[in-house]
């Protein structure tokens, strides 16, 4: 049964943020079957895109929700790089550029972004934090310093680089502790990170998926 919006205690603000997406070109082509089951007759392939959100508050403040597909992926860690790069995955890939080539063309500095958030460590959401300045703080969800720190080269298996965090503020957000503390429906969240955001924490069964509900007007949110 769904919860209704009045049950979900979506923190009130008078704020209000602008989302806007970030379309990189990037796409995926992927064999449906390592996806989905059963095998539907006919549909053999996924197709999908890998978009970027910028969160942009009146005060200036600016986020990046994810960074879509890095431009370079013959460079990603090798757990990612095999499967992009492999003949025999069956993966076709294709990113053109990246966002901060977007960004730059529509002449948002990269040294006005405050943060990075990923959602989570699977490459098509990673992208490369290394060309930010290091000003830009990386917000990750919990578990993320035990499940790949130092990350790659230090760390062989590591599904990430360490070059992705060298340098600037790695932030690991702890839902359980952190003084802001509390639920949207069924979700822990946190209002601390930033003015522009609440971040979700969504438990999955290998890893923590965070996300983010951002309030565009009132009363709706955008999530």
């Amino acid at each position: 049964m769904a919860t209704s919006q009045s049950g979900l205690n979506l923190p009130f603000s008078t704020e209000t943020v602008s989302v806007f997406l970030i379309d990189t070109g990037a796409r995926l082509d992927l064999p449906a079957e390592q996806f989905m089951t059963p095998r539907i007759p006919g549909y053999d392939r996924l197709a999908v895109p890998s978009y970027s959100f910028l969160i942009t508050h009146p005060s200036g403040q600016k986020l990046l929700f994810d960074l879509s597909l890095r431009k370079d992926y013959q460079n990603l860690a090798p757990p990612f790089r095999n499967l992009c790069t492999d003949p025999d995955s069956g993966w076709k890939v294709y990113s053109p550029q990246n966002v901060g080539d977007v960004l730059v063309e529509n002449d948002v500095p990269l040294e006005e972004i405050n943060a990075i958030i990923w959602s989570h460590d699977h490459f098509d959401h990673t992208g490369d934090p290394s060309l930010f300045p290091p000003t830009t703080d990386l917000v990750v969800g919990p578990g993320f310093t035990s499940r790949c720190a130092p990350g790659y080269p230090e760390r062989p298996d590591a599904p990430v680089r360490s070059s992705d965090w060298r340098g600037r503020s790695l932030k690991e957000m702890d839902f359980d502790r952190h003084p802001t503390k509390t639920t949207i429906g069924r979700f822990k969240q946190s209002t601390g990170l930033a003015t522009a955001a609440s971040i979700c924490c969504i438990p999955q069964a290998t890893l923590q998926i965070i996300c983010a509900a951002s309030r565009e007007y009132n009363p709706i949110h955008l999530f």
